[in-house]
């Protein structure tokens, strides 16, 4: 896992993260979907990532559905990777059944593979 200095705007391994971004990150992780509302209305980018994980792939990877909802909503990027995997793949993985459903129903991509060759319901 990450691990993100949430009030100086950078990672442990020094890359920034966008303005509003570092609170977006922080609420996707936990799943609080009024916080991830602020930060999107307070500028942050629905595309916010840290080392590559965005914001729609930790509220995946929790099954955090409203928040995960809010970010596709803000115009987040469904197929967006981290190390070749997906928001859908990550909450197929975790079991997330209600997750993919509506990443699915907002057109992320089930046809994508992963390093190791296998796509999110395999």
């Amino acid at each position: 896992m990450m691990a993100v200095a949430w009030g100086g705007g950078a990672d442990a391994e020094g890359a920034r993260v966008p303005p509003g971004g570092d609170a977006l990150i922080a609420a996707a992780m936990g799943g609080d979907t009024a916080a991830v509302l602020a930060a999107l209305a307070a500028g942050a980018s629905p595309n916010s990532s840290v080392d590559g994980t965005t914001a729609l792939i930790l509220a995946a990877d929790g099954g955090h559905v409203a928040a995960l909802v809010a970010l596709v909503k803000a115009g987040a990027w469904l197929d967006a990777r981290d190390c070749g995997t997906t928001a859908l793949m990550r909450a197929a993985d975790g079991g997330h059944a209600e997750a993919v459903a509506a990443l699915l129903a907002a057109g992320a991509s089930m046809e994508l593979v992963n390093s190791s060759g296998s796509t999110a319901l395999m």
